[in-house]
Order: C-alpha cells, then sequence, then structure tokens
C-alpha cells in the first residue's frame, strides 16, 4: 500500500512520505481550505491500532495554541495518554482511543478481524474532519 500513491490520490489523499511502519499523508480540511498533514505510527500493527498525531511539513508534532489543530467531534489537544505533546484521536481505530480507560468495549482485535486497515482510517478520519462541529485551535 506504501508504494501506491495512486490509491490514495484517489480517495483525495495526498501521500506525502511512505517509510515503514510510518505515513505522512495530507489531508483536506475545508474549514481552513488547505491541507493537514497527519503522521501515522503503525508500529506492531498486527497487535496495536495505530497512532497518528498532526504535523508540519517537517514531521514535528503541531502544537496547541498555534490555531492549526483540529478540535472537537473526537480530535483532541490537550496531550495524549501517554503525556505526549501530540493531538490525537478519540476513535475507534486509533492507538489512544483503545489504550483509555474509559473505552473497554472495542478491542484493537476485534475491528482488525472486522476489516479495519490503515487506508480506511485515514479516509475515515478526513470524513471527520471536515465535519460540523470541528474547528481550529
Amino acid at each position: 500500500m506504501a508504494g501506491e500513491p495512486e490509491r490514495f490520490q484517489s480517495l483525495g489523499i495526498r501521500l506525502v512520505k511512505a517509510e515503514f511502519p510510518m505515513l505522512i499523508v495530507g489531508l483536506s480540511w475545508k474549514l481552513k481550505n488547505n491541507e493537514i498533514l497527519l503522521h501515522v505510527q503503525s508500529d506492531n500493527y498486527n497487535y496495536l491500532a495505530p497512532r497518528g498525531w498532526w504535523v508540519d511539513s517537517k514531521d514535528q508534532p503541531l502544537l496547541k495554541g498555534q490555531n492549526v489543530i483540529p478540535n472537537g467531534g473526537g480530535f483532541q489537544l490537550n496531550p495524549n495518554i501517554y503525556k505526549e505533546e501530540k493531538s490525537w484521536f478519540c476513535f475507534p481505530g486509533w492507538r489512544e482511543y483503545h489504550d483509555h480507560q474509559s473505552h473497554y468495549s472495542i478491542s484493537w482485535a476485534a475491528l482488525r478481524a472486522s476489516g479495519f486497515n490503515i487506508i480506511g482510517l485515514i479516509t475515515q478520519l478526513q470524513s471527520d474532519l471536515n465535519k460540523s462541529g470541528v474547528q481550529s485551535s
């Protein structure tokens, strides 16, 4: 999949960098009339959900207070549950969601067995990014 930029492009996603186990993709953010870069880290994908956070063009995490990070509707600004200063996603399929103490009902293994995959998660994230209620913070 990493070597298939056409597949990403056909879904409206720009593949910026692919070096296993990491992807950087550009997602269209209509609120800002711009693209936002997403870092996806898929270490141990067979057993752990991927992680994701917003980054700049140098793959540095975007920080709270810069007015460039999506917030609301599942997009989180505050440090993640690992105490890292990185945005995170409170959606099934993303590691922080599954590792959060209040999300016991859905396991990553069950989601993965039902067909969840990286490109599907990214596509869904782009859709969620463009829903009403998502603001810039």
